[in-house]
């Protein structure tokens, strides 16, 4: 059993190399491109995050990036998730994030674009989900907090595309005594539209080794209703800007209903994210909702201040 296994390093040079046909359109640009995000600009990093980013700009970051996985300068962060009822931890949402040593902590609205472009988020994201696992070991077996809590991985387009997606993901489970049925799968409308037969088909053969799946960002993005049936979606999470404004615009309210109510309707569980104020979390508890994240609860957290976090408000389960 892999208990207290050592986090397995996002940035191991066999990880991350580069396709063979990304790195040849590549290498001409990069050659007089410093291998630094320190040469990146405040406001460059502000274009990043405007979807401005273009040129030698991109290019500097693609870089920095490879060279940020290659120091391991990337870090698993985790958000709690509650059960608006009982005001008991359900879960975790695993998050990413950059610490540069000189720049500090980089957004995920900077370095995601970039990864997904690049095709270095499926090594992220395959690394996110070994650090997800070992770290629900070791709060079971090192910190004495066995509770079944879930946890929720994203993964892009570009993970479900990959053939062995589903088999990679039951086989880093195997062996870790972590059953398939605590590990959520979060997915973007976005990936569904893409190539809805692949997903539904990918979606399936993860469902069929007892994992989850929750749809990220729901009401963001072009899903059409003919195909969200067909999807193997266990919980739809209601994104955060309509929870954001559901206390002062009667439309946003309005759509959050009807978001939990077809929800509901379709056999599916419901998480709000994004739930800062105390009217937001009362507001969702009468109309139906779930379970919550955000701000009003905890921020995402390194592991270690998760366990102090468990220790201190973590109600067992029933």
């Amino acid at each position: 059993m892999l208990v207290g296994q050592p986090g397995h390093r996002l940035g191991d040079q066999a990880e991350i190399e580069e396709q063979p046909e990304g790195r040849r359109e590549r290498e001409q640009d990069q050659r007089d491109v410093p291998l630094s995000i320190s040469t990146l600009s405040s406001d460059a990093l502000a274009a990043v995050q405007a979807g401005q980013l273009v040129g030698r700009q991109q290019l500097q970051l693609d870089a920095a990036l490879r060279v940020g996985l290659e120091r391991h300068e990337f870090l698993p962060f985790y958000q709690p998730l509650i059960d608006l009822k009982s005001g008991a931890l359900v879960g975790f949402e695993a998050l990413m994030r950059w610490h540069h040593p000189t720049k500090g902590m980089i957004s995920p609205a900077v370095f995601i674009p970039i990864a997904e472009e690049s095709g270095l988020i499926v090594h992220a994201s395959r690394w996110s989900l070994r650090e997800t696992v070992y770290m629900m070991n070791r709060l079971k077996f090192e910190h004495d907090l066995p509770e079944p809590w879930f946890c929720s991985i994203n993964f892009t387009g570009l993970d479900l595309a990959a053939e062995d997606f589903a088999d990679h993901v039951a086989e880093t489970l195997q062996g870790t005594g972590i059953h398939p049925s605590r590990i959520k799968l979060e997915i973007t409308e976005r990936m569904l539209i893409d190539d809805p037969e692949g997903a539904i088909n990918t979606l399936k053969k993860c469902r069929e080794t007892g994992l989850t799946v929750a749809l990220d960002d729901f009401g963001t993005g072009y899903s059409s209703l003919s195909y969200l049936h067909r999807f193997p979606i266990d919980t739809m999470k209601i994104d955060r800007s309509f929870v954001l404004e559901m206390t002062t615009s009667h439309a946003s309210l309005t759509l959050v209903k009807a978001i939990i109510a077809l929800a509901k309707g379709l056999g599916m569980s419901v998480v709000a994210e994004g739930v800062e104020k105390q009217e937001e979390s009362d507001l969702l508890l009468q109309n139906g909702c779930e379970m919550i994240q955000g701000y009003l609860y905890a921020k995402p957290m390194s592991e270690d201040a998760l366990v102090e976090w468990l220790k201190k408000n973590a109600q067992p389960s029933v």
